[in-house]
């Protein structure tokens, strides 16, 4: 009878260890997938040598938003590799609760999107990623008016 009620507590011990350590693992997410796009001028010619910086940043995950910068080829092309986040099962959890509360509000999910440096006076169009949408594959670099 002692024996069986020591395999008892060592099952419950290793359903819980066990439970503790899958709530607790840091799950590997994928928040933007390999990004190539073309920079162009509103003429659509490619605008080579121009700065770039990636923000991506998933806002039911985590609170911070990250960013890589990068420079475009002779052909306006610039490459951003995958990004991703590991957060564990309570994290992902609890997170968007707090985001909830927040006063300034938040939207949930994964987002990215590109800024051309360069010119103060200019904006772009087609430079943010939400998921089940496509890539945008150009930016178009805009000058204000």
């Amino acid at each position: 009878m002692k024996n069986l009620k020591m395999k008892k507590h060592v099952w419950i011990l290793i359903v819980l260890l066990g439970g503790g350590f899958l709530v607790l693992y840091p799950f590997e997410t994928t928040v933007v997938p390999n990004w190539r796009v073309r920079v162009v001028d509103e003429g659509r010619n490619p605008l080579a040598r121009v700065g770039v910086t990636e923000y991506w940043g998933h806002t039911s995950i985590e609170a911070d938003e990250h960013h890589g910068e990068s420079t475009t080829d002779d052909q306006g092309y610039v490459t951003f590799s995958q990004r991703t986040i590991r957060a564990s099962l309570l994290r992902r959890g609890l997170r968007p609760l707090i985001n909830r509360l927040s006063v300034h509000g938040v939207d949930l999910g994964p987002h990215a999107y590109l800024i051309v440096s360069g010119d103060m006076n200019s904006t772009t169009d087609n430079s943010d990623y939400r998921p089940g949408k496509p890539l945008p594959e150009e930016i178009v670099l805009r000058r204000l008016k």
